[in-house]
């Protein structure tokens, strides 16, 4: 390293005393992961490029300035200055005990390092208390947001003839440390090995990952940035901004000690490919052919209104770029994500670009995620707003939603509601994409449906003002209200599934024998007809697989009393035969998909109703309305058991075992006085009503 090999050709002796001291400190730094485990490095790895990182910031001219003993506690400061950063086991307690270790640590380190200076190795006292103060100059002080470090002694006397500048060496060591901020200090490996988790750390790991170097060019110690996203841009220029202040503000201290030769300078290359991606789809969105030219002009403009708000960071460092707009532009088209020529450019609709730019829009959306900005673009979002997203969900993602889940997306009122949140709802249509339906003959639309909700909330509390839009609102209510009604029941299925689940084939077999064998109700017999058909529905389903199998669903589903459907898949193939009518399969067999309801047993025994008394004096009749009983309705005192010996209740013609009775308590006087006409007879009749609809034809009381 380039300040050892400084050393070592003045003073050999202060170098091997200032390597033991050095090797004596560092094994402690490795505790500093017990205080800070999600925090970036202050570990023997980051003091190493500390002292790295301040050998290159002294050219030649600057470090022949400095004394020997000068450079020795430069180095010993690059190494110990973060040891106040351990914490204790009381320390480590809690988060506010290891945040005043933070806080505390330059200050901190002092005490530790005037406390063990026997053991660490130092000579004397006096060396260690120097080093005390050089450390606790790493975090100066601030006046009107200037560094300064005013507040320590000028210099400090460490023997006969060893004076020594103590604000000089703190504000090198300061410089070094804020310019620590390479991917090195905090690596995307590192990262998902500890599994850093914590929304106040990952941002500065992220900083740190967009960042290389620094390597030493001329004059200029040289970083390079690599992003994806505008606004990650602006909030890494902030971090930018204050570790390339601390190399003028350490120039700033050195000249005020009287030192003519300057530091070195900051160079800092950008590498905004993805950006210029992003940005080219981002114009080329609306499907509409531009020129390449009018393609860059427009990225340009947009670009320059992304970053108008940034912190300019030009005075601090030479700024360059490794990226061109007609070199991203050139790559698309190479790539077939652009197609037609130089003077009319379009995006490719296919399903390999929308998935490559939909990747660049979720990556540069992880980036934003972690910059706590308001203003964050969301660009998967407004991708999927564009034309180029609007035929992606309709070409791609609807047909493969349609088939994977076996719902209908196109001729059902429910399926274009579910169909338009989905156009407007990435993180909708993300759980769709990434959510495996299991391999069920069951048609998975419950499961669409409440992954569409999930989804569409989420988006919803990130741009809440989508709502306002009248069809979209129209789509997510009647989605709501669906969803709401339907989880209930779909819960319930899956409950009455768990309980038959492990039965074998043949208890459900017997189970469903006995409720055909046994019904409830006498069985209706009819003549056959020249339009009677027999439907048969046959199912091959492995033996281990219950789940797949059409006679646990339809236990699971008559238990319930709920609506189900079936599909024919792979695994458990479904086919239907259709014996006489018309249909258009009726010789042969083909995959089916079916729905089964719920409803009471056909005949249904007993229909109970209440109802009314109503005169109608010029025809001398007297209506009997009846109908379903609202809640705490009492204005109905008949009650009518009625038993129809009829299959379908839409038809009107037909017989019926009907036997009337009264509340008591809720007759009048007035229905008293009708009964009583109309069992007296003298020309009135009367007319049964069940909602609404006439039963009886007119008869007269006594019949």
């Amino acid at each position: 390293m380039r300040l050892r090999e400084n050393l070592g050709l003045r003073n050999t002796t202060l170098l091997n005393l200032v390597q033991q001291l050095v090797d004596r400190a560092t094994p402690q730094l490795w505790h500093s992961y017990a205080t800070f485990p999600s925090g970036t490095s202050h570990t023997p790895e980051h003091t190493h490029r500390v002292e790295i990182i301040a050998g290159q910031l002294l050219p030649d001219k600057l470090l022949s300035e400095f004394t020997d003993d000068e450079i020795g506690l430069l180095i010993l400061a690059c190494h110990y200055h973060d040891l106040g950063m351990v914490g204790t086991e009381v320390d480590n307690q809690s988060p506010e005990s290891r945040e005043r270790v933070r806080e505390e640590h330059a200050v901190s380190v002092g005490d530790r390092i005037k406390k063990h200076w026997a053991a660490l190795g130092f000579p004397n006292q006096t060396m260690a208390d120097v080093l005390s103060v050089i450390c606790k100059g790493h975090r100066p002080r601030r006046i009107d947001d200037v560094a300064t470090w005013e507040n320590l002694p000028a210099n400090r006397i460490l023997g006969p003839d060893k004076d020594v500048r103590i604000r000089m060496i703190s504000s090198v060591i300061y410089a070094a440390d804020e310019l620590h901020i390479g991917e090195d200090r905090a690596t995307k490996r590192e990262e998902d090995f500890l599994e850093i988790e914590s929304r106040h750390s990952r941002p500065h790991w992220r900083r740190h990952q967009a960042i290389q170097g620094p390597v030493v060019r001329g004059d200029c110690l040289c970083f390079e940035s690599t992003i994806s996203s505008t606004i990650f841009e602006m909030d890494l220029r902030y971090s930018l901004a204050k570790a390339f202040t601390a190399v003028l503000e350490m120039k700033s201290q050195i000249a005020s000690d009287g030192i003519k030769a300057n530091a070195n300078g900051i160079g800092l290359t950008w590498n905004r490919n993805d950006i210029w991606t992003s940005l080219i789809v981002a114009v080329c969105s609306d499907l509409q052919p531009r020129s390449d030219l009018v393609i860059t002009a427009d990225v340009e403009s947009l670009f320059k209104q992304s970053v108008k708000d940034c912190v300019d960071i030009s005075h601090l460092c030479k700024e360059s770029d490794n990226s061109k707009i007609a070199e991203s532009l050139d790559d698309l088209r190479k790539r077939q994500f652009l197609t037609g020529d130089a003077n009319a450019l379009q995006l490719d609709s296919g399903l390999r670009t929308a998935r490559y730019f939909l990747e660049i829009a979720r990556k540069a959306d992880d980036l934003e995620a972690h910059c706590n900005d308001a203003n964050r673009s969301m660009h998967e979002y407004q991708l999927y707003q564009s034309a180029f997203g609007q035929r992606y969900v309709r070409d791609h993602l609807k047909p493969t939603f349609e088939q994977r889940f076996a719902v209908d997306l196109t001729s059902t009122k429910s399926g274009m509601h579910l169909f338009k949140v989905l156009e407007n709802s990435p993180t909708a249509s993300r759980f769709l994409q990434f959510a495996k339906p299991p391999e069920s003959a069951l048609v998975q639309s419950d499961l669409f449906m409440f992954a569409c909700v999930a989804g569409v909330f989420a988006d919803l509390v990130n741009v809440p003002e989508k709502i306002l839009d009248a069809q979209f609102r129209q789509s997510v209510d009647s989605l709501c209200h669906e969803a709401v009604g339907r989880l209930p029941e779909f819960l319930l299925f899956l409950k009455e599934f768990a309980i038959i689940r492990k039965l074998s084939h043949e208890q459900v077999y017997e189970a469903t024998l006995a409720s055909v064998q046994h019904p409830a109700h006498p069985e209706i017999k009819e003549e056959p007809t020249s339009q009677a058909v027999t439907i048969n529905v046959s199912q091959s389903f492995p033996a281990n697989r219950p789940e797949w199998s059409m006679g646990h669903l339809l236990l699971a589903q008559s238990r319930a009393n709920v609506s189900i459907a079936f599909k024919s898949t792979a695994f458990a193939p479904l086919s239907v035969k259709i014996d006489g009518g018309n249909h258009s399969i009726a010789n042969g067999t083909e995959p089916v998909s079916f729905g089964v309801g719920p409803g009471a047993p056909i005949p249904v025994p007993t229909n109970s109703f209440r109802g009314s008394i109503v005169e109608d004096a010029g025809s001398k009749t007297i209506r009997f309305e009846f109908g379903k009983l609202e809640h705490e309705e009492t204005k109905r005192p008949l009650l009518l058991q009625f038993s129809p010996n009829v299959r379908d209740s839409s038809i009107t013609q037909g017989s019926a075992s009907c036997k009337f009775s009264t509340v008591e308590t809720d007759l009048s006087v007035n229905d008293i006085v009708l009964l009583a006409r109309l069992e007296a007879g003298k020309g009135w009749k009367s007319e049964v009503y069940i909602s609404g609809k006439l039963l009886s034809s007119p008869q007269s009381s006594e019949a």
